[in-house]
């Protein structure tokens, strides 16, 4: 026999248990809290937040492992690699923040359109500024550091960014001639 339900006391009122979550863990609960999400309903911080920390955990791997593979090519090459990183790192967690907080109002296109120039020429300009003041560092070697790096971070920025914005009702549209959708989760 079935017990009954417990109450819902959960702040974002949304029942289950993270065990019955597809993702479990700290993205899969933020996933969960925000898979039903009403149109126009800002996403929770705690949402974000979790995001934030896969997209950092995601770059510290790849920063590290292109870190290892240039410190053997001299300190020249471990600060191009931690440079990447950070740069890489610093300008999606700005693009992946301000969706995050403009998606579900009525400045979530306008927050889409202004990450995108912060995710994709922000680090490529990093990186260039880097080259100017190494001059003597061959540019294959810069491409081999900084353009893997900067690809992993546009990736898994853009598919956080998807996520978010069909996970806040925004992608959800209706009209004549138009089927209604869900969001995703």
């Amino acid at each position: 026999m079935a017990s009954p339900a417990a109450p819902n006391n959960s702040p974002t009122g949304v029942t289950g248990t993270p065990e019955s979550s597809p993702c479990p863990g700290p993205i899969g609960e933020a996933t969960q809290s925000t898979a039903h999400l009403p149109t126009g309903q800002r996403l929770p911080i705690s949402a974000l937040l979790a995001r934030v920390s896969l997209l950092w955990g995601v770059i510290g791997i790849a920063g590290l492992v292109a870190w290892e593979w240039n410190g053997r090519l001299g300190p020249v090459g471990a600060e191009l690699a931690l440079v990447s990183m950070a740069s890489c790192g610093l300008f999606s967690t700005v693009a992946l923040i301000l969706v995050g907080v403009t998606a579900g109002t009525t400045h979530g296109f306008s927050g889409l359109m202004a990450s995108i120039p912060m995710r994709t020429l922000g680090p490529l300009a990093v990186g260039v500024i880097w080259q100017q003041q190494h001059p003597n560092w061959p540019y294959n070697n810069w491409v081999a550091v900084h353009v893997p790096l900067f690809l992993v971070s546009l990736t898994v920025e853009t598919i956080l960014v998807v996520d978010i914005v069909s996970s806040s009702g925004s992608a959800t549209s209706t009209g004549k001639g138009r089927a209604e959708r869900t969001t995703h989760g």
